[in-house]
């Protein structure tokens, strides 16, 4: 199950447009990874986590309606009352506004998070914090480094 969780955020965080090209990551600790798709802009931020060694999520996603950080995603029941859509068995997506957001659980478990700012996916120009430091989606290279630092890798 949390394959597929993972899976599922992974997936929407793909472009729409058809595009066949290799993305692009810069991978930080955590399980904190962004993702481009067009050089030279990084479109997404990802986090994941197992379930069964639960560690705490490091993304804050700031909204015109307020910031959401692992407290207020990990709240399921919340997050539908605020108009969040759930997304296959163990996921809920919020489009209302950009940037696209996806949460995924496991046995009720935060276990993903993805922050979409490609256009063709429903997102669009959005911020982050990353333990506190802030990232506007989509992103350089040189922004998200002079933001968070270097990276653990890049692929």
């Amino acid at each position: 199950m949390r394959r597929f969780a993972a899976l599922l955020v992974v997936m929407l965080a793909l472009p729409a447009n058809g595009c066949m090209m290799k993305p692009r990551h810069l991978a930080y600790p955590q399980g904190v990874m962004f993702e481009g798709w067009h050089n030279p802009n990084f479109e997404s931020c990802q986090w994941q986590r197992d379930a069964n060694n639960p560690q705490p999520c490091p993304i804050v996603v700031h909204l015109p309606t307020g910031d959401l950080g692992e407290k207020e995603l990990s709240d399921v029941n919340a997050l539908k009352r605020a108009g969040w859509t759930e997304n296959g068995p163990s996921g809920l997506m919020f489009r209302g506004n950009p940037p696209l957001v996806v949460c995924g659980y496991d046995r009720g478990v935060l276990v993903a998070v993805t922050v979409d700012a490609l256009p063709g996916n429903g997102g669009g120009p959005g911020v982050v914090s990353v333990n506190g430091k802030k990232v506007t989606l989509p992103a350089t290279d040189e922004q998200i480094t002079q933001a968070l630092g270097p990276p653990l890798r890049r692929d």
